[in-house]
């Protein structure tokens, strides 16, 4: 279990870097997750689906998805200290959560529609 949130830490670590190395405007966090995944991708396809997922990590993952509510309270505290800021932004700010849902629900429900087609065309040749 502990091998487990090493590769975790690990592969954070290495998109950090990653990110930070390349100037990306992509988050370390979202570079090691692809990193993960890719990892078990790679997993699955050489060993099977039934042993993708390495000794330990479900449980690591399990015991963090269970406790995910208090990663959340430094973001909590970080808003209320900019009270004044999102006083004066919340406007723009609530436009663009609000914008950006439905823009991706829209979308969401297009390719749900257009898929089917797409899939009974592609059958069809």
């Amino acid at each position: 279990m502990i091998q487990a949130f090493l590769l975790l830490l690990a592969l954070q670590w290495l998109g950090d870097l990653a990110a930070a190395a390349l100037r990306l405007p992509v988050p370390g966090m979202v570079l090691g997750l692809g990193a993960l995944a890719a990892l078990l991708a790679l997993r699955a396809h050489r060993h099977g689906a039934a042993r993708a997922v390495p000794e330990g990590l479900d449980a690591v993952a399990r015991g963090l998805h269970a406790n995910l509510g208090l990663l959340f309270v430094p973001a909590g505290v970080g808003i209320l200290g900019h009270g004044r800021l999102l006083a004066a932004e919340g406007p723009a700010i609530l436009a663009a959560i609000l914008g950006s849902t439905v823009i991706g629900i829209a979308v969401t429900a297009a390719v749900a529609a257009l898929a089917p087609r797409a899939a009974a065309k592609e059958a069809a040749r």
